[in-house]
């Protein structure tokens, strides 16, 4: 396995994330409240795995993550105007909204459910890598995560089963451990 530290600050380290998301991997990123994993929310294959890598139950939806307003024309039906009200007033931020999801959405993200759990985050470096992959990401807590995590002096290392690309972040460093 190779591990790849992607500082976020320097040229290419957001791409680089951007594209192994567009590729079917997984990157683990910040938001302004916890790390997540994160995958292309349009991908069954990739949101498969970051249930399998958690030991997520199935009936467990993922909140996808956008970084404007109109990438989320792809990830709902339609916009309730209280929702456009709560949007302007707390996005990006914190506040994760349901609504009805597009077909877009596989049946997997939203684990069957005809509703889609929505949030724009505030974090920098989340904003830069979904608005350079050019999609909307799920992106689910890392704190629950059923694997090995081994904390050293620079940062978290997350180590993944073996049939999932295994990416982490910690801080404004954008980290990668290629499987």
């Amino acid at each position: 396995m190779e591990t790849l530290l992607l500082d976020a600050k320097k040229e290419g380290a957001v791409e680089t994330a951007a594209e192994i998301i567009k590729k079917g991997g997984l990157v683990a990123i910040p938001t302004e409240t916890v790390y997540g994993l994160a995958a292309n929310a349009f991908d069954p294959v990739a949101c498969a795995n970051i249930f399998k890598a958690k030991g997520r139950p199935g009936d467990n939806p993922l909140i996808v993550h956008i970084c404007n307003m109109d990438m989320i024309k792809d990830v709902v039906e339609e916009v309730p105007e209280k929702a456009k009200i709560l949007a302007k007033k707390f996005w990006p931020g914190p506040l994760t909204m349901i609504m009805k999801k597009s077909d877009k959405i596989p049946m997997v993200t939203s684990a069957n459910l005809p509703t889609v759990a929505v949030r724009f985050p505030s974090h920098p470096v989340a904003q830069k890598i979904i608005e350079k992959s050019g999609l909307p990401l799920t992106n689910v807590p890392l704190q629950s995560m059923k694997m090995a995590m081994t904390v050293i002096a620079t940062g978290p290392i997350i180590l993944l089963y073996p049939f999932v690309q295994r990416y982490f972040v910690k801080g404004l460093t954008i980290g990668a451990v290629k499987g």
